[in-house]
């Protein structure tokens, strides 16, 4: 006898071959998601944070040289030899992260790696000449790398854009496996129990996605916005002062003296300090600017204001404020007291100018607050 399936039989059979489908294509397409999500979170996040250290450790380098050149004290010495161990630890961690994007690794070979070199060598003759007393002509040379530090800078614009894109496209991909499950759970709308499913597991995948952005946009020890973050943010006040031709400010605050610190109570209680430092720039910073880590010990305050004063009283505030908290550094002569210099720079961005102007202005601020005593403030207004 020939079997034959009834219709009820076929349109069951017909939604149980839909399910089958649906839920290996639903599987499939959170699978790609989640896949995404780790790759950003294990490999683009770790890689975005270790190559963004570069551009912060040769400027400790190169301030910790001047400041050796300028007081021939052991302990510039010291924080020059720490952080250029640390440079090259970035680097082969760098090497050992990129083994998938092969523009990074271009940028890092041909570009970076060059530039520190060449910057590496001048500090080792700049620490010769003080310790075989030319320090007359270790002082005349004491600015002559200024121009590669601009480039630096620029190289690390170059790795934070392709950092950007590796980001960009890991999301663009998980986004695109989330828009194709979304579609195939609409076309079987009536199989009620997958839809549960597949949304509720939407869900989790969208928390975890948030969960990645926020992670990506705030420093892990401090819980403020990092450096990307800060970019991001200087970029867009950039253009709408611009727009607005009203003046951006920009703030730099850096903890002094923070190796003895560390040197003195150990790096838990460092990590403290940094977090103290980091509450207080939360409690005096309102929107919209917004405080950043900067890197290492230094943090940054992008400010939209009215007039260039109120950036000075807020970063005056600030250096207050960290006095304020009284904590103990025995190894910082006089106060004793963990204190603050700060840079501040304020400017009308023109047609031609870009935000690099005002960083430089503020970093050349801060410089000088840390040359005439620490514990101060230093205003470079531009115009």
């Amino acid at each position: 006898m020939k079997w034959q399936l009834s219709k009820l039989q076929l349109y069951l059979l017909i939604a149980l071959g839909a399910l089958l489908f649906t839920s290996v294509w639903s599987y499939t397409a959170f699978l790609n998601i989640e896949q995404q999500n780790e790759k950003v979170a294990n490999e683009a996040i770790p890689l975005s944070n270790t190559a963004s250290q570069i551009y912060p450790l040769m400027l400790d380098q190169e301030l910790s040289i001047r400041y050796y050149v300028y007081l021939q004290d052991e302990s510039s010495l010291q924080q020059y030899e720490l952080a250029n161990i640390r440079m090259h630890d970035v680097v082969s961690e760098i090497e050992e992260l990129d083994h998938s994007h092969p523009i990074m690794n271009q940028i890092i070979e041909e570009e970076a790696l060059p530039l520190i070199a060449e910057m590496e060598q001048f500090h080792r003759q700049q620490i010769g000449r003080i310790q075989s007393g030319r320090v007359d002509e270790a002082n005349e040379l004491r600015n002559s790398q200024r121009s590669n530090l601009n480039i630096l800078r620029f190289v690390n614009d170059k790795i934070q854009e392709d950092n950007q894109a590796i980001i960009l496209e890991a999301f663009e991909q998980s986004e695109a496996a989330a828009n194709s499950a979304r579609w195939v759970i609409l076309i079987v709308s009536a199989l009620t129990f997958l839809i549960f499913f597949a949304l509720v597991h939407s869900f989790r995948v969208e928390r975890s996605q948030k969960a990645l952005i926020y992670k990506s946009l705030h420093d892990a020890l401090t819980g403020i916005p990092n450096r990307r973050a800060f970019d991001e943010r200087l970029e867009e006040a950039w253009r709408e002062a611009r727009q607005l031709n009203k003046p951006l400010s920009l703030i730099l605050v850096d903890i002094d003296a923070f190796k003895a610190f560390n040197d003195t109570y150990g790096h838990l209680h460092g990590d403290a300090c940094l977090r103290n430092v980091a509450q207080v720039l939360r409690r005096l910073v309102k929107e919209p600017a917004l405080p950043a880590r900067y890197g290492g010990e230094e943090f940054a305050v992008v400010m939209p204001v009215e007039s260039a004063a109120e950036a000075r009283e807020l970063a005056e505030e600030i250096r207050k404020e960290v006095l304020a908290l009284g904590i103990d550094h025995s190894g910082y002569n006089p106060l004793c007291k963990l204190t603050v210099s700060v840079g501040v720079s304020t400017m009308v961005p023109g047609l031609y100018e870009n935000e690099s102007e005002l960083i430089e202005r503020a970093d050349q601020a801060l410089y000088q607050s840390k040359e005439e005593g620490r514990n101060r403030v230093t205003v470079k207004n531009i115009r």
